[in-house]
């Protein structure tokens, strides 16, 4: 069963009156701001009236709006299932379809619903689709002959009603576990806070804080100190520093997670407001993001501390390259710290229902009590990289290009290399623009020339890590975003298929599909292709378990005996095929 919620329509009404007539307007801005700041979910612009959820079950979240993830903000709100599949996932709104992608990386099976507000939602790591939209999509797939297919749509092609069944949860893409990411995107394609949306998600939870950070910026590096503090619940979490002392231009930095009622998972927060002696320097709120975010991720957070201790520490610093939408135009963050200065600071940290966590601290001129740590590494004979100059290195048979703004900084980095194996440094420095490398084959690596391939070696991994190149003339190249240790590697062993519910003249009539595993030693697969009688069939490839699987529901088949062909290349070109005779 679905409800509406309509705990906000005093508020929306406000909004719509404000909006329609000035003089009120005027009247009421002052009540209006006092409503976003206090109330739990705030509905600005759009309402949502007469949204429903997409679950059946209460909605507990595993990961939050903006949260930071490895190369990009998390778009939208991950939703538990329970730790299941197939549970149903209905439409929020109505509306129409309009994109639907199946691929075996990113968001696996997602479904776009464009909604008459004009609002769209997202649904994404399904397991499978509804039954309209599933014999679309497999219409489409049988036509291109290919699993991954990325369809738009035509208003109305498929119409979608208000809670309609649109398709079941899973685990496809890069997911991590069965879930439902869930998005919403205004009519500029931009994503919205979903929490937005008038469901009770429970959370009487404050946000935590786990470490306090100052950063002092000197003439010869950025530096941090860590900094004690205590904590107490009244009259809200309030976490006290005691004075600490510091000269010359200073930022803060702070690691912090939420939590909600239902879910254990630790989560990101809301808004940060950076308040000195009573007036606010620096603040952020995460109600929408910009995909163009993403290039500015590592700027926000002590990128060096969280690649060599995972330890993510938000920067309340805004650097000078850094564009991201979010922050509010008052100042980079920086305090001036002159001697005998008593600077008092409160930080004030919200989540999205407006649960607080208040950090208090004196900063007093004069010296750093505590030792200071230098941020970037330092290497006295190592090779300077000015940011806004571009370098070209050639080592034995190894060529390393640096265009403009690979960093965002000017930084310095220990380079060795030896044989065929080039080690940039410890991956401790944020890249802004790809860099290129190229190694130069032998002549008999020249002969073998597809089977050779670039890895990243990885200090806590067994096996290298594939890496996309190109081949130019007598050269292997990549361009990476990454430092570490780069190789090229020869792969001459082919994939393996291996049948699972099926063999050599077995009766299928009683099995609903047929099941194959499929590997290869550098987790490379790139394409496979599947027959039965010569003709083209639709095996969906599942890439976190390994598996190729055919329903037999797709096509009739007489009875008698038929014939199952399977191939199987990799990425560099090695390839297995196999054939079976199978009896319906």
């Amino acid at each position: 069963m679905k409800f509406k919620n309509h705990g906000f329509t005093f508020t929306v009404l406000y909004f719509r009156l404000a909006h329609r007539m000035k003089t009120i307007r005027k009247i009421f801005y002052k009540y209006c701001l006092f409503l976003f700041w206090s109330l739990p979910i705030p509905i600005l612009g759009q309402s949502f009236e007469g949204y429903v959820s997409p679950l059946d079950i209460p909605i507990a979240v595993s990961g939050t709006f903006s949260e930071y993830r490895k190369t990009h903000f998390h778009a939208g709100l991950d939703m538990r299932t329970n730790g299941e599949k197939g549970l149903n996932i209905y439409s929020v709104s109505g509306g129409w379809v309009s994109r639907i992608r199946v691929s075996t990386s990113g968001y696996g099976k997602v479904l776009y619903i464009t909604h008459d507000d004009g609002y769209m939602a997202v649904y994404a790591h399904l397991d499978k689709f509804s039954d309209v939209i599933q014999k679309f999509v497999k219409h489409h797939q049988y036509a291109k002959k290919q699993f991954e297919v990325d369809l738009y749509l035509e208003k109305n092609s498929i119409p979608i009603s208000v809670g309609e069944l649109i398709g079941y949860s899973g685990n496809t893409g890069s997911s991590l576990g069965p879930h439902l990411h869930f998005e919403i995107r205004n009519p500029k394609n931009v994503p919205v806070n979903p929490l937005k949306l008038p469901y009770f998600v429970g959370d009487t939870i404050p946000p935590v804080i786990s470490e306090i950070m100052i950063y002092s910026h000197l003439d010869d590096g950025l530096y941090r100190q860590r900094l004690d503090f205590e904590e107490t619940d009244f009259p809200h979490k309030l976490y006290w520093v005691d004075s600490v002392q510091a000269l010359g231009p200073i930022s803060l930095g702070i690691q912090m997670h939420d939590r909600s009622n239902l879910s254990a998972n630790v989560n990101g927060v809301y808004s940060v407001d950076l308040i000195k002696q009573d007036q606010s320097i620096f603040r952020y709120q995460f109600d929408q993001i910009q995909f163009s975010d993403r290039n500015y991720i590592n700027l926000m957070i002590d990128y060096p501390l969280y690649r060599l201790e995972n330890q993510r520490i938000q920067r309340l610093f805004k650097h000078p390259l850094n564009d991201v939408s979010v922050w509010e135009d008052l100042t980079d963050g920086i305090i001036h710290i002159q001697e005998k200065d008593s600077v008092p600071i409160k930080l004030v940290i919200k989540d999205h229902h407006q649960n607080m966590s208040v950090i208090k601290m004196n900063i007093i001129g004069g010296p750093p009590q505590n030792n200071l740590t230098n941020v970037y590494p330092i290497h006295e004979n190592g090779i300077s990289i000015n940011q806004s100059e571009s370098y070209q290195f050639d080592f034995d048979a190894i060529q390393v290009e640096f265009p403009k703004n690979t960093f965002f900084d000017d930084v310095v980095l220990d380079i060795q290399q030896w044989n065929q194996t080039i080690d940039l440094g410890t991956d401790s420095l944020a890249v802004n623009n790809s860099l290129k490398i190229s190694f130069a084959l032998n002549s008999l690596q020249l002969e073998n020339k597809q089977q050779f391939f670039i890895a990243k070696l990885r200090d806590n991994e067994q096996e290298p890590s594939f890496i996309s190149a190109y081949k130019e003339g007598n050269h292997i190249s990549t361009r990476i975003k990454e430092l570490g240790t780069y190789t090229i590697l020869r792969d001459q062993s082919p994939p393996i298929i291996e049948p699972i519910n099926i063999h050599e003249g077995k009766n299928m009539e009683q099995e609903k599909d047929i099941q194959l595993r499929v590997g290869d030693d550098n987790g490379s697969i790139s394409s496979y292709h599947g027959a039965i009688d010569g003709q083209w069939v639709l095996f969906e490839y599942e890439s976190k378990e390994d598996l190729l699987i055919f329903d037999f529901s797709d096509i009739e088949l007489s009875t008698g005996e038929h014939l199952l062909e399977i191939s199987v290349e990799d990425k560099v070109g090695n390839q297995t095929k196999t054939s079976i005779n199978f009896i319906i």
